[in-house]
């Protein structure tokens, strides 16, 4: 298997036992793995970045900035199709997110976004 294949295998196995669990008891998932993981702001950052890292390394070996975006986009709508039956207190929740400390308190994420963002426009475009 090549690294994006154990990729795909892992995210698959993953999403299949999340799906397993909820299916049973979501408060288990909840319980065990968002309060464990998630309590940790600063761990779930560095967590985050060096995975990312670590698959965008894999994925450039066999995708463009582009497909990924593509790929993204497609991931964009199956997540938008899932949590549409929880707008309404989606809506709620996102009342936190977008007080005025958003871009203090996001600002890593906002520049790897950026930077990913002029990088597709760039392959697009010139």
């Amino acid at each position: 298997m090549t690294p994006v294949e154990i990729m795909a295998l892992i995210i698959a196995l993953v999403s299949l036992i999340k799906l397993i669990v909820a299916g049973v008891n979501p408060r288990i998932w909840y319980d065990k793995v968002v309060k464990g993981t998630w309590s940790n702001p600063m761990m779930m950052t560095i967590l985050g970045l060096i995975l990312a890292c670590v698959s965008w390394y894999y994925l450039r070996v066999e995708l463009t900035i582009v497909q990924v975006f593509a790929a993204m986009l497609f991931l964009g709508f199956i997540m938008m199709a899932t949590i549409a039956p929880f707008s309404k207190e989606l809506v709620k929740v996102a009342d936190i997110f977008f007080k005025k400390d958003l871009m203090k308190r996001a600002w890593l994420g906002i520049i790897i976004w950026l930077g990913l963002i002029i990088w597709v426009l760039y392959a697009l475009f010139v």
